[in-house]
């Protein structure tokens, strides 16, 4: 029953335009991660730049 009225809800914002899911975090990120790699910093201090988190730059690092 509060599923349903959950997706109710969430219909009814979309609707109105005041519902845009989850901000882009890490990802919208990748660009200035990659430029910071490339001049050395450890991903650590990237991380704490960025405020993201340290596997998150792995992670992406490790994609690339």
């Amino acid at each position: 029953m509060e599923v349903a009225r959950t997706n109710w809800g969430l219909a009814k914002a979309k609707q109105e335009g005041s519902y845009k899911g989850r901000a882009p975090t890490v990802r919208a990120k990748i660009e200035q991660i990659k430029a910071m790699s490339v001049k050395g910093m450890k991903k650590a201090q990237i991380a704490r730049e960025l405020g993201v988190g340290v596997r998150s730059v792995f992670r992406l690092l490790g994609e690339a």
